[in-house]
């Protein structure tokens, strides 16, 4: 498995691969034995679509490390992870203006749940939203808290199965300049998503 590392950051790479094996500066494993496995730690996901390996075997994000001035960017975090189910982050931290969680979870069309709580007193200008949830079909439920998005650009295009997003009260949108096809093709959510949204 590997856990879609790059050369230059494997020095913060830290690992507990789940089997009893913890790593540090490496961001690949080869298990004995087939099965499921919860690997955590310290490790870099972002900025580049995920390996093979990811895309074909994450099945849940709990958590994303809190990435500092060293990684900022979780763009592409698991763009096409076909079997990612829930994602469930307690601490969403991303530097200001940066890219955030564009086409984060795009094309995941097993995915079914989110949960994401952001620190907004991190960041002053905002992150971007565009393309995160692209694609989502069988996404029902998302609860995302304090965001403040610079583009809301197709964030949920396509997620044909959305019901509900929760926390729409609590976003920033002072510095938002797009939100073109914000909810394109979301033919099941409610008329009135949108009226909490402040400014």
């Amino acid at each position: 498995f590997n856990a879609g590392q790059t050369s230059g950051y494997k020095i913060y790479n830290r690992v507990n691969w789940g089997d009893g094996t913890i790593t540090k500066g490496e961001y690949s494993h080869t298990y004995e034995k087939a099965g499921t496995y919860t690997f955590k730690g310290h490790y870099y996901m972002g900025q580049w679509e995920p390996t093979a390996s990811m895309k074909e075997t994450l099945i849940e994000i709990k958590q994303i490390p809190k990435y500092g001035k060293y990684m900022t960017s979780n763009r592409y975090l698991a763009t096409n992870c076909k079997k990612l189910k829930k994602v469930t982050i307690d601490d969403f931290i991303s530097n200001d203006n940066d890219n955030g969680l564009m086409s984060a979870f795009n094309g995941c069309t097993a995915l079914e749940e989110v949960y994401i709580k952001s620190s907004l007193d991190y960041y002053a200008k905002g992150i971007i939203l565009q393309s995160a949830f692209q694609g989502c079909s069988s996404l029902k439920t998302v609860t995302m808290i304090g965001f403040k998005p610079t583009s809301c650009n197709s964030t949920f295009y396509g997620c044909s199965s959305l019901t509900e997003i929760i926390g729409l009260d609590t976003w920033d949108m002072s510095n938002c300049n797009n939100m073109r096809q914000i909810c394109q093709g979301c033919n099941v959510l409610g008329d009135n998503t949108f009226l909490t949204m402040s400014e």
